[in-house]
């Protein structure tokens, strides 16, 4: 889960930690993403958490056919134009959505 960017500073470095707990019952470690100012001593900032497996993910029910049978195609040709335009700007990066569907309230979406 992405809780805050990275932002890069026009000169001079950042120091980045990837800190991983110890495993659970499952063998899943927590793996928590952190940084800082090179010349900063103190807080770090937490930009995303996660969980580690050497097991495969499972499908969620109900997903076994992709996109799902009743899901209607969306566009997405000017998606990210249309959020710049709302306020929110993505860089090159970050615009990954290459296509949405819609059944009833869910929607699915793929992202590269």
């Amino acid at each position: 889960t992405l809780q805050a960017p990275l932002v890069l500073p026009e000169q001079g470095g950042v120091q980045v930690q990837v800190w991983v707990g110890d495993p659970d019952q499952d063998g899943r470690r927590p793996v928590n993403v952190y940084s800082r100012g090179e010349d900063v001593q103190g807080s770090w900032t937490r930009h995303a958490t996660g969980v580690l497996s050497s097991q495969a993910g499972r499908v969620a029910a109900g997903l076994e056919q992709w996109p799902p049978a009743d899901a209607r195609p969306v566009a997405v040709d000017g998606l990210y134009e249309r959020l710049a335009d709302g306020g929110y700007v993505y860089g090159p990066v970050f615009q990954g959505v290459r296509a949405v569907w819609r059944a009833d309230r869910d929607v699915y979406a793929e992202v590269a």
